[in-house]
């Protein structure tokens, strides 16, 4: 029975006014029951092929399982001899878990815009909860195989190019293709040349790229040590068979005994001049190291118009940071600026042309790759938004690995007389043009933080590695007088 309060509602309300109201709940109705119905359907597909069975309750759809076999070609070998997965199978496992998991995703936000559409609005925010749970899961996991398909193609290619001979390469391309699974690429090359190093390097990733020419820069300098430590050793079997003098290991100073240093033996005319035949090769690599160092001290006088005033002479404007200033006579507080996109820029035009002779000066026993080149242009050249500090000190670093292999290739003795004596003096003059060593960079930083008005110029004639302002015109290349020596560097 009807409530007072209620039959005083129905007998209040016209009867006009109820048709309204009724018509309104059916239309509401009406519109709910039609988005459902949307939703439902829209769901169907996706749910019948997550069980396997049709949405008619027919013939199953392929269920993930099966799915699961068709990620790589049936070429591919998904496991090993014995049993273990390959990289093939270990992608397609990886693969399949991140498909699974996107499916999960859309599935759960089919259920949120379900609950969405039913009135069930906590239910459908779970629901979203977890299906963005699920797809994020389905991106990092897509990510690791992809990472496993990289470093797959990685370790063939990497094997490849390590290959010695014809048999060497047979061996490695069979381990290879048994160890990632992938089937016999068409008109991949069955023939080995030393030349298909280049091919196979050019496929690396490059990660592994960096690491293949990092192992070859060391092992091309483990080769040269190895060369200049038995050089020497022939030298000073010679020399006591000839009674001829050696080069010293020892000098006293100030009634002490100390060991020689690089500087003793640049002074001495005989350092570096091969004392016995040379081998074609050798001789390959000395006229090699002496054109490139030849064309390192012409790209670095532009380096020292750089460190004097600034790039203004070679590209028509000045520092964004530096106004009217060097490297050198800059103040400390201007060099902790940050370099913009134009300052780079301009470090490129004027450094771009000696990092590229440096790659080649550092690899004589072979030509490098472009890989090398921006590798190695990386290590000298400032880069937009590091301080210009950074690049004072990218030059020292320049510097340092320009005399250290300098010092290796004289150490080998290969080179003929006037070889040697224009390698020394490049060496010399490579002092004159960038006057700093790291180490100096690094007692400069040390000391801007409590002196930000210091200026490099400054720091360097206080240590007296460049002369007093008045003395700076008489710097020269000169010789000392001497037959033996007639170039050396004031």
């Amino acid at each position: 029975m009807a409530s007072l309060s209620e039959l005083a509602n129905i007998l209040q309300t016209s009867p006009a006014q109820a048709f309204r109201q009724e018509d309104i709940s059916s239309q509401q109705y009406g519109l709910q029951q039609q988005k459902i119905q949307q939703v439902q359907k829209s769901m169907a597909p996706p749910l019948a092929g997550m069980t396997g069975v049709g949405a008619g309750g027919g013939q199953p759809q392929q269920g993930l399982g099966q799915m699961a076999g068709n990620i790589l070609p049936p070429e591919y070998s998904l496991t090993s001899a014995d049993g273990q997965l390959t990289t093939s199978g270990l992608y397609s496992k990886t693969k399949t878990s991140a498909l699974k998991d996107e499916q999960m995703a859309q599935a759960a936000l089919q259920d949120a815009n379900y609950y969405e559409a039913i009135g069930k609005s906590e239910l459908a925010e779970k629901a979203k909860e977890e299906s963005r749970r699920l797809m994020t899961q389905a991106k990092l996991t897509d990510i690791e195989a992809q990472k496993i398909r990289t470093d797959g193609k990685d370790d063939l290619m990497s094997s490849l190019y390590r290959a010695k001979s014809q048999t060497d390469f047979d061996q490695r391309l069979k381990d290879g293709l048994e160890r990632t699974g992938v089937p016999m690429p068409k008109e991949f090359p069955t023939t080995w040349t030393p030349d298909l190093k280049e091919k196979f390097i050019a496929k690396m990733s490059p990660t592994m790229r960096q690491k293949m020419e990092s192992e070859d820069l060391a092992e091309a300098a483990s080769k040269r040590a190895a060369k200049a430590l038995e050089d020497r050793e022939r030298k000073n079997n010679a020399a006591d068979q000839n009674n001829l003098p050696k080069q010293p290991v020892t000098k006293v100073v100030d009634g002490k005994v100390v060991p020689t240093t690089f500087d003793d033996a640049l002074a001495n005319p005989k350092y570096g001049v091969a004392t016995s035949k040379v081998s074609t090769d050798d001789k390959k690599v000395a006229r090699r190291v002496s054109t490139d160092s030849q064309l390192i001290l012409s790209s670095l006088d532009d380096v020292s118009t750089l460190n004097e005033n600034g790039s203004k002479s070679l590209t028509g404007t000045t520092f964004s940071n530096l106004p009217d200033k060097g490297l050198l006579t800059a103040p400390a507080k201007a060099l902790a600026n940050n370099m913009s996109d134009t300052d780079a820029q301009m470090y490129d035009s004027i450094l771009g042309p000696a990092t590229r002779e440096m790659v080649q000066f550092l690899m004589p026993d072979y030509r490098p790759t472009d890989a090398a080149f921006q590798k190695t242009e990386a290590i000298y050249k400032g880069r937009s938004g590091e301080p210009h500090i950074v690049q004072i000190q990218k030059l020292a670093k320049l510097r340092q690995d320009y005399e250290n292999a300098g010092k290796s290739y004289l150490d080998a003795g290969i080179m003929n007389a006037e070889q040697a004596k224009e390698f020394k003096a490049n060496v010399l003059k490579s002092r004159q043009m960038i006057p700093y060593s790291v180490k100096d960079v690094i007692e400069f930083r040390k000391e801007m933080e409590n002196n930000p008005d210091l200026s490099m110029d400054d720091f360097l004639r206080r240590k007296g590695l460049i002369k007093s302002k008045d003395e700076k015109s008489s710097v020269s290349v000169k010789g000392t007088g001497t037959k033996e020596d007639p170039i050396k560097l004031d």
